[in-house]
């Protein structure tokens, strides 16, 4: 049962478009960390973002969440 909620998928962060969350997702995959995006509308069909709709969310196995957000959090200091 305690290896369920280590494999539950919990959302990371979300961000504007496709582009960064690849960028985000090879960042985790390089550390070991699995992800998963999910956005809520192709880019392809509405290529800009306008009020969330480019938003993209990403997704991590909750035994990796603090992992992941330390890389994500030393990725967005360096911007």
């Amino acid at each position: 049962m305690a290896d369920e909620k280590e494999d539950e998928l919990v959302e990371l962060t979300k961000v504007q478009g496709e582009f960064e969350a690849q960028v985000l997702k090879g960042m985790l995959e390089s550390e070991g960390i699995e992800s998963a995006i999910r956005a809520g509308i192709s880019q392809s069909i509405l290529p800009f973002t306008v009020d969330g709709l480019g938003e993209v969310k990403i997704f991590v196995q909750s035994k990796d969440l603090a992992r992941a957000e330390a890389v994500i959090e030393d990725y967005r200091g360096h911007e």
